[in-house]
């Protein structure tokens, strides 16, 4: 079991800044022990989206699929006020308590905005929240050593530094995992629709 939380997730303790006041540590240790994350060993099978989702966490909710802007609850929303609301094809502005954490996009030709196909979330965006998303304690800032460990070996064997797996008995691709440079992750994006 991994323990984190909204402070302190995808952090190598070994690399940790050591200048933090005792008052400082001992808080933000307190703040991590809130939430734990259930993690697995990579199925030996490849993922199934279930398993998957299983082990991710969004704002420290695990999450479950099929997965809805009414189970994340009240404290997610979605920006229509944005500009990018209205024009972006990838997704609309994903809210955690009114601070932006990401893009969310649902089913096509759907006015209720509820059923979620896509979640994406960058070092751009997120910034603010790098541990808003863990995936099997996998979170924006991870190194790549880490997401072959916790995820296992990608399916896709680009040379860009995209991780892409694809659910074993089908093509539908359900996880991207992007990096810097082939080292530190830069994005992380769910795909839930299945065709």
């Amino acid at each position: 079991v991994l323990t984190g939380g909204l402070v302190g997730c995808g952090t190598d303790k070994s690399t940790a800044d050591t200048s933090l006041s005792s008052s400082t540590v001992e808080e933000t240790t307190d703040q991590v022990a809130e939430t734990e994350y259930k993690t697995m060993k990579p199925p030996e099978e490849g993922w199934t989206i279930e398993e998957l989702m299983s082990v991710t966490y969004l704002c420290g909710k695990q999450l479950t699929y099929p997965l809805t802007m009414e189970y994340l609850g009240e404290d997610f929303s979605i920006d229509e006020t944005s500009e990018i609301f209205s024009k972006s094809s990838d997704g609309f502005p994903l809210l955690y308590k009114n601070k932006s954490i990401g893009l969310v996009g649902f089913e096509k030709n759907s006015s209720d905005y509820d059923n979620i196909t896509t979640i994406m979330f960058n070092t751009n965006v997120s910034s603010s929240a790098l541990d808003c998303i863990v995936v099997n304690g996998i979170s924006l800032g991870s190194i790549n050593t880490d997401v072959k460990s916790m995820i296992g070996t990608p399916c896709d064997k680009s040379t860009d530094g995209r991780y892409a797996y694809t659910i074993q008995n089908g093509d539908d691709k359900f996880l991207d995992i992007i990096f810097i440079k082939k080292k530190d992750v830069a994005g992380i994006n769910i795909y839930l629709e299945r065709k």
